[in-house]
């Protein structure tokens, strides 16, 4: 009888080893949306929660980027491509356990217009932040996007101030590198009329000058 309770809860105890749900996380001060290295931990589920393992309880492989032990690094072209998921296969014991991460990928431009206009005499930077699949929004450099204009010349955001001036408008697209068909446009005109201050001998009024100003007045 005894034999019989043993094999029973033998049975039982493999049933609910192998009925275990896992999973992988990051670490999210990596920045999986900004930076192509992070770090992973697999977890299993105990209760109505999730209990990290322990590192020598398992080994992570994938044929989707390059492992160093709990650090993960991935193209970005192909994490795009699949839509920001990841497979893995987790191993723990005798088990091999099929797994899918979901990394945050840019879903929405948005171009950020400081100034109203463009000054003739200065080159202009465009300031562009993406909101990722996870909701977080970060500031976007050359990495992620390609901005065009059609008078001038970009460097990276900064679009430079042509030495012939036949146009009183900018059209600036910015592109996804990773998802072409994600993209915006924004229109920014010249400034049309002089403003003192652009003036290179320009001084600010002191604060004396100003009261005596109204002194006299």
């Amino acid at each position: 009888m005894k034999s019989l309770v043993f094999f029973v809860l033998a049975i039982l105890c493999c049933q609910s080893l192998y009925s275990q749900e896992y999973r992988l996380v990051y670490d999210e001060q990596s920045l999986p949306e900004l930076y192509n290295r992070i770090y992973l931990f697999a977890e299993v589920k105990d209760g109505g929660s999730y209990r990290k393992l322990s590192n020598n309880k398992y080994r992570l492989q994938t044929t989707e980027g390059a492992l160093d032990g709990n650090l993960y690094t991935f193209n970005r072209q192909h994490i795009y491509a699949n839509k920001g998921i990841v497979r893995f296969n987790l191993i723990t014991g005798n088990k091999t356990i099929p797994l899918a991460l979901q990394l945050p990928v840019l879903e929405e431009i948005n171009i950020n217009l400081y100034t109203d206009s463009i000054k003739p005499i200065l080159n202009y930077y465009l300031n562009v932040e993406g909101k990722f699949s996870n909701g977080r929004v970060f500031p976007l450099d050359s990495s992620f996007i390609t901005v065009v204009s059609d008078a001038g010349s970009m460097k990276g955001l900064e679009w430079i101030l042509p030495k012939e001036r036949n146009f009183d408008k900018v059209n600036f697209t910015v592109i996804s590198k990773f998802h072409p068909e994600n993209r915006k446009q924004a229109t920014v005109y010249l400034k049309k009329y002089k403003d003192p201050r652009d003036d290179p001998n320009y001084q600010d009024r002191t604060e004396d000058e100003i009261i005596n100003d109204r002194k006299r007045r």
